[in-house]
């Protein structure tokens, strides 16, 4: 039987509705039109200002940055950028500076993420009996110091202001205020409102300083990382080990904070709070790491022996292709692994985000979303009349 011929100028709908098809966009926050981005955190986050205010030999040397343009440490706990930076690139910002660097720029926001430090306050800390290896400080002080950038930065009211109201703020933290908790699972469970508490604080804080567009990060699954894997776990208990009890408590956590967003939600109406939802993005990776360009899995890292501390010290091994590890040292991530989860991250946050809010952008999106919903039926279609021909 033969085939039956199909008009060239049948297929230029097609084509033409195709062609209006949106690619794939690196820059998807770019619709929500941050001026600028702050960010507060522990050394998931951090992009340098642990090594101004302790000297850190680690983060400042050799392989840290290693997987960077210029090669060279810049105070981040990985090869490369990190989950923050690809929230900046994504929304069409340079990578947030550390604030405790005065010689940077800061026109476009500031990063006050310090490694090794927790959500609650050092008084906290101290009634609770929680202890930490390098820093004494909490998210209060974060907050003291964005105070103090808030009266330096902007000359007027009006100006600063503005800024707030249109810039993206992000806060996160917590895993360390577990990890210093020496205690039974039992213990440690009765500490998880206090920290909730101390992150809902600094969020109704930078609220009522004019921040309208707020992302409260989730932890880690700090029970896969190989730091304490290593020591507590003596077999593996699968193709990516983890410590079950620990990584039970984390997510009990992060159920907390999708409740607390809920409750900030409802308490102010207005302001547009997003969960970053950090654990889901790791987890899709931990499930396809391999198919995703990730050979390395487990607790084997990319650099140091035993313990984090040693990277980036003479004479620790580290590894010549991090871009293959999940892990780059005993609790951070790779540059490639973090650049991964914001794959999943970032286009929740946009979503949860409701950047869409001017009437140019409702028309834009409108738009993509018809596009979306009309391309599997013309691809079909597509298939269906290649096959007539």
């Amino acid at each position: 039987m033969a085939k039956m011929h199909t008009p060239a100028a049948c297929f230029l709908p097609l084509l033409f509705l195709l062609a209006y098809l949106p690619p794939a966009s690196p820059q998807l926050l770019r619709e929500c039109g941050f001026s600028a981005l702050y960010n507060f955190g522990d050394s998931m986050s951090d992009t340098g200002n642990a090594l101004v205010q302790f000297d850190f030999a680690g983060s400042g040397q050799h392989p840290y940055g290693m997987s960077t343009p210029d090669g060279k440490p810049t105070g981040r706990f990985s090869d490369g950028y990190l989950l923050i930076d690809r929230i900046a690139e994504s929304a069409g910002l340079p990578h947030c500076n550390p604030y405790l660097r005065k010689d940077l720029d800061h026109s476009k926001g500031a990063n006050f993420a310090v490694a090794g430090v927790g959500l609650l306050s050092k008084a906290q800390r101290d009634t609770l009996n929680i202890h930490f290896k390098w820093s004494q400080s909490g998210l209060d002080e974060q907050l003291e110091w964005f105070a103090n950038f808030s009266k330096e930065a902007f000359h007027n009211e009006s100006a600063r202001k503005a800024n707030f109201e249109s810039a993206l703020f992000v806060l996160g933290g917590g895993g360390n205020d577990y990890g210093g908790f020496k205690s039974t699972p039992e213990e440690r469970m009765t500490i998880i409102p206090i920290v909730i508490a101390a992150l809902k604080d600094g969020i109704k804080a930078v609220i009522s300083l004019g921040a309208r567009r707020i992302v409260a990060m989730g932890v880690y699954q700090g029970g896969c990382f190989p730091g304490y894997n290593e020591t507590w776990l003596e077999h593996d208990q699968g193709p990516i080990i983890c410590d079950k009890e620990w990584n039970s408590h984390l997510d009990h956590h992060n159920k907390e904070v999708r409740l607390m967003v809920a409750d900030l939600g409802r308490e102010f109406p207005d302001i547009h709070i997003a969960y970053g939802d950090v654990w889901d993005g790791v987890q899709w990776m931990f499930d396809h790491y391999h198919s995703l360009g990730l050979k390395h899995n487990s607790y084997r890292r990319c650099c140091g022996i035993k313990d984090n501390d040693n990277c980036g010290q003479p004479g620790v091994p580290y590894c010549k292709d991090p871009w293959n590890y999940i892990w780059f040292d005993g609790y951070h991530f790779s540059g490639h692994a973090y650049q991964l989860i914001a794959r999943k991250v970032v286009p929740w946050i946009h979503r949860d985000l409701d950047c869409v809010n001017s009437t140019s952008l409702k028309s834009d999106a409108a738009g993509r979303r018809i596009r979306q919903q009309l391309w599997l039926p013309f691809a079909v279609s597509f298939f269906v009349l290649v096959g007539m021909i």
